[in-house]
C-alpha cells in the first residue's frame, strides 16, 4: 500500500475525500503532501498514532470503516484555497466524520470554521506592546517564519496563538521574565519544559494544551518550534 501512495498519489499539495462503497462521503481533509497524509491516515486506520493529541479519532473512526474504500484527491496548492474548497465540500456533501465543535448551524456541518481571519488579526494586533522576554513582535515575525504561511496567528490580550486549519499547535505568551510558550503537541523534553498530565491541563482549561516551556534561551524556543511543526505534520 505504501508503494502504490508513493507510486499513484501526488506530491503536490491539496484536498482530498474518502467515501465508502455504500457511497456516503467519510471524510474531507486537506494533505501537504497529499502522499504523505494519505499514507499517514491508511496506518491510523489500523493502529493508534504515538503522540496523537486528538484522542485517536481518526484511529477510532475508521477502524470501524476498514473495507475498500474509494479516495480522491484535487492537487491545490494555495492553503486559502484549500480552507475554501474544503468549507464548501463540507457544507454540501456532509461527511460523517466531523471535527468537534463550539457551536452547531442547522444544516451545516459541525466543522467549526475557527480563527484566525484577518480582519480579527488586525483588531487586535494592538491591544497590548507584546514582550517575549527580551523580544516584542520580531519574535513572533521569527515563528511566523518558521511555522510558514499554513500557520496563521491569532492575536489577543495574552499573546499570539498559531494555528494550522482548524487546529491550535502553539501559543506565545506575553511574559517579561521568560520566553513562555505553550505547545499542543509533544515536544522533547528540555530544561524549561514542564509537562502536564491529560487531568491537569483539563483541570486548568488548557485542552490539549500540555507541554509549557518557560526559559530564556532564544534557540531553545525556536528548536521547541521547530519540532511542533515537524511533528504537527504528521498527527
Amino acid at each position: 500500500m505504501k508503494a502504490y501512495i508513493q507510486n499513484y498519489v501526488t506530491n503536490h499539495n491539496g484536498l482530498y475525500v474518502y467515501k465508502n462503497a455504500e457511497k456516503e462521503i467519510l471524510y474531507i481533509g486537506k494533505g501537504k503532501p497529499l502522499k504523505n497524509r494519505l499514507y499517514s491516515h491508511y496506518l491510523e486506520s489500523f493502529q493508534p498514532v504515538p503522540g496523537d493529541t486528538k484522542d485517536q479519532r481518526w484511529h477510532k473512526f475508521f477502524l470501524k470503516l476498514q473495507g475498500d474504500l474509494d479516495v480522491y484527491w484535487l492537487e491545490l496548492e494555495t492553503e486559502k484555497d484549500r480552507q475554501i474548497i474544503e468549507k464548501m465540500l463540507d457544507y454540501v456533501l456532509k461527511p460523517l466524520f466531523t471535527e468537534p465543535a463550539e457551536t452547531s448551524t442547522a444544516g451545516v456541518s459541525n466543522h467549526t470554521v475557527k480563527p484566525p481571519m484577518a480582519s480579527k488579526e488586525n483588531e487586535n494586533r494592538n491591544i497590548t506592546n507584546y514582550r517575549f522576554y527580551n523580544y516584542g513582535e520580531e519574535f513572533v515575525e521569527n515563528v511566523q517564519t518558521v511555522l510558514g504561511p499554513d500557520y496563521l496567528p491569532e492575536y489577543n490580550k495574552t499573546g499570539v496563538t498559531f494555528f494550522r486549519g482548524l487546529s491550535r499547535i502553539l501559543k506565545l505568551v506575553n511574559a517579561v521574565n521568560v520566553l513562555k510558550i505553550e505547545l499542543n503537541v509533544p515536544v522533547t523534553k528540555v530544561d524549561g519544559l514542564e509537562v502536564l498530565t491529560k487531568e491537569v491541563a483539563k483541570a486548568k482549561k488548557m485542552g490539549t494544551c500540555q507541554w509549557i516551556y518557560q526559559g530564556k534561551s532564544l534557540d531553545t524556543a525556536m528548536k521547541l518550534v521547530q519540532e511542533a511543526k515537524d511533528i504537527f505534520l504528521y498527527e
